[in-house]
């Protein structure tokens, strides 16, 4: 019974972490199009992008013109938030289904595996933007460093998220169904 309880607190925990970073990853989401200029149409994606220091300044100064440019900051910040939240909800997630065994557990493992990917490659990226805006100085080795992780973090997030829910949809149908009560 204690285990039991104690695998349902756990999995709370997850949900918990994972619905506060899916409600920061879509407030970031919605409020890029601030950050939305002629130089960045894309926002804070052009800028993840943008592969070298003079690129990275064009985006600082269309942001200060626009009057956005400690938005970016504030709006980087959060996707450190988000990336610290959806990682750690990836990874307890992976372990509680790695756990089960066998074929869902190997699937546990994956998901535990990519989100910590995920998470490394999101940190690596976002740190180096950040620090370029708060800096105010676009470097060459930072944003071709942000650049370099991009693909292999976006892969990471997208085969992360359906491994994840596929592992969520396993483990429901999986969990044991108490017993009818008889009258």
């Amino acid at each position: 019974m204690a285990a039991t309880q104690r695998g349902h607190a756990q999995w709370r925990l997850f949900w918990i972490f994972y619905l506060i970073g899916l409600g920061v990853f879509a407030y970031v989401a919605a409020t890029n199009s601030a950050l939305a200029t002629d130089v960045s149409p894309g926002g804070i994606l052009d800028h993840q992008s943008a592969g070298t220091g003079v690129r990275a300044d064009q985006i600082h100064a269309a942001w200060k013109a626009k009057g956005m440019f400690d938005f970016a900051a504030v709006s980087m910040s959060l996707d450190l938030v988000f990336i610290t939240f959806a990682t750690i909800a990836g990874v307890m997630a992976g372990y509680l289904m790695a756990r089960a065994g066998g074929a869902r557990g190997m699937l546990g493992w994956t998901v535990l595996l990519v989100w910590i990917v995920f998470g490394a490659c999101d940190y690596i990226e976002t740190g180096c933007q950040l620090v370029q805006v708060l800096q105010d100085a676009g470097s060459d080795e930072l944003a071709g460093l942000a650049a370099t992780v991009k693909p292999p973090k976006i892969a990471a997030f997208f085969a992360g998220t359906l491994a994840l829910w596929a592992g969520l949809v396993w483990t429901w149908f999986a969990r044991p169904r108490a017993a009818p009560q008889s009258s």
